[in-house]
């Protein structure tokens, strides 16, 4: 369900070594949540072990504890604290911050609506979609020799194009039924409604390319912006009246204190996944349909009663 990016590379200037890739974007809600959980956990267990280790052994270095021979270590000037230990710590706190960091849960918290769910699709369905290119020009640079030798990445030219069409259509497929608190789990995916708009579409991509095309390498993407959309929301049935409990300052606390599985546990006991497809059919006929009034809606943009599929009339 993920957009689906193109990713153009070109090898020198010569429009012959054109290499073509297409790729789908990971889905984060099926790789990261689990993934993320079960990191996020032991690094959690490793860092409470940790801080155990100290608060036990800390107190008299020279205990005759065995569990403590972790913490100590016997040097010339005696019993001293292991410093592989606090390594371990360290490296297990800076690992289970940018495990916390990239979890889905803080994008949920951070993307918090203060509209309800309905709305919010609402919002989506209607709005208007923006299909672009992008090219990045680059080149190499080496400096150094032997074990010194650096290569580094100059960027020297960058450009955006944005494709124009005349009308697009709307669909929104959700997953399952709303609920009081939900974490919306949003993906999108761009169609053409006839062969023309495809063509014209490749085409104008084409274009794109060979007017922009300059230096070594060029890096050039394609994808589609719909405002309003995030990947991971976090939505109430009835903002005004939401549960307590649900804030990214609240999480970020826990985090700090090492206490972010547990809310993160929370989170997602506490609220239902719903799955919402978004998808934008363009097209380059500038048609109107009526809308739910049954008044002419304006060219270029199709509106449709429900959140079902939206049709040409």
């Amino acid at each position: 369900r993920s957009l689906k990016l193109q990713f153009l590379y070109f090898i020198g200037k010569n429009h012959s070594n054109l290499r073509l890739r297409k790729t789908n974007m990971l889905d984060c809600t099926s790789a990261r949540e689990p993934c993320g959980m079960v990191l996020g956990w032991l690094l959690s267990i490793s860092i409470w072990v940790h801080l155990i280790f100290m608060a036990v052994c800390e107190p008299d270095l020279d205990n005759d504890r065995a569990a403590c021979d972790y913490y100590r270590t016997e040097s010339y000037w005696g019993t001293m604290r292991n410093w592989y230990f606090y390594f371990a710590l360290v490296g297990s706190y800076i690992a289970y911050l940018i495990v916390s960091y990239v979890m889905p849960a803080r994008s949920y918290l951070s993307n918090e609506l203060d509209v309800s769910a309905d709305e919010y699709q609402k919002q989506l369905f209607n709005a208007p979609p923006t299909c672009w290119f992008h090219i990045e020009c680059y080149h190499y640079t080496t400096s150094g020799t032997g074990k010194d030798r650096k290569r580094r990445k100059v960027v020297t030219k960058t450009k955006r194009e944005v494709f124009q069409y005349a009308s697009y259509s709307s669909y929104c497929a959700v997953g399952s039924e709303y609920s009081t608190a939900m974490r919306l789990r949003l993906s999108k995916n761009l169609k053409f409604a006839d062969k023309q708009t495809k063509a014209t579409y490749k085409d104008q991509l084409k274009q794109f390319v060979a007017t922009h095309t300059s230096d070594a390498y060029q890096h050039v993407t394609t994808g589609m912006d719909i405002p309003g959309y995030h990947k991971h929301v976090l939505a109430f049935s009835d903002p005004a009246n939401k549960p307590s409990g649900y804030s990214a300052a609240f999480y970020y606390l826990s985090v700090v204190f090492t206490l972010s599985m547990p809310y993160v546990m929370y989170l997602y006991w506490s609220t239902k996944p719903v799955d919402i497809a978004v998808t934008k059919e363009v097209s380059l006929n500038p048609v109107q349909v009526q809308d739910v009034a049954g008044t002419p809606t304006s060219a270029g943009k199709i509106v449709g009663p429900d959140y079902e599929q939206t049709e040409y009339v």
